[in-house]
């Protein structure tokens, strides 16, 4: 993985900027998506030696950093005080693409969980919590918030009742035996619905099947941690990357000629 970050960084130094620039780099809402802490190192990145011919979407986009991006921590917060009931659903279990750093953070193959739930803290794709963080969290009394395949802990999210993540469901995955848990957060009664309301909605799920055809969720729980990945090698990364890449290609080409 350090030999292809260290290859991948060449290569992109010279083909990144040209490429987004073309495509999503010109794009207000890929760059809403951007995390607040690199947002200016990226834009730096992408428009060096174009600005004056960037200028206007560089002007937008640092407007909403500004106001918002930088600032959404403080803005979910202010939501809770002033009486507003927020609840997260996250997904985990798959690696990020292997074309940027860190692609071994627990995700949904395109949002980390920390982005998804702010301050959730994860075991690298296909290894857990050693015994000495459990220890801790024993001793601190956070142990309830951490999951059962010990990969994830919510204790320090922003909302840690209020947050419930799906172990092994991709980004573009909304099937319909989610409704269930969706329905009853926004039609909760009297007090706000939490993760230890039901206990067949328990912080932890685990998805599986194909999607709308058989698919279930149930509770993760240590006897039963549902189906963690494990961590895969370069030659797998890199299989998977080529496949989707052609995949991407196919539909493109589908779209054009139907």
């Amino acid at each position: 993985m350090d030999y292809f970050n260290k290859t991948a960084t060449k290569v992109a130094r010279y083909v990144t900027p040209d490429v987004m620039r073309v495509c999503y780099g010109t794009t207000p809402g890929y760059w809403s998506m951007v995390s607040a802490d690199r947002f200016e190192e990226a834009r730096d990145y992408i428009f060096a030696g174009v600005e004056d011919e960037y200028a206007g979407l560089i002007a937008k986009i640092n407007h909403y950093h500004e106001t918002v991006g930088s600032k959404l921590t403080t803005m979910y917060k202010e939501m809770e005080a002033d009486g507003v009931r927020v609840s997260v659903i996250a997904k985990y279990g798959y690696q990020l693409y292997p074309i940027v750093y860190d692609a071994n953070q627990q995700s949904d193959m395109i949002v980390t969980c920390e982005q998804q739930a702010p301050g959730t803290v994860t075991a690298p794709i296909g290894s857990t919590f050693d015994e000495e963080y459990i220890n801790n969290a024993k001793l601190d009394g956070t142990e309830k918030y951490i999951s059962p395949d010990l990969a994830v802990d919510a204790s320090k999210t922003l909302f840690p009742d209020t947050t419930w993540y799906i172990q092994n469901m991709k980004h573009n995955c909304y099937p319909r035996i989610l409704c269930p848990l969706i329905y009853k957060i926004l039609r909760s009664d009297g007090e706000q619905m939490t993760v230890f309301s039901d206990e067949n909605y328990p912080q932890y799920l685990a998805y599986e099947g194909k999607e709308n055809d058989g698919d279930t969720i149930r509770p993760m729980t240590k006897e039963d941690k549902g189906d963690p990945i494990e961590r895969p090698g370069f030659f797998t990364l890199l299989k998977n990357l080529m496949i989707n890449v052609v995949k991407i290609i196919l539909e493109q080409i589908k779209k054009i000629f139907m």
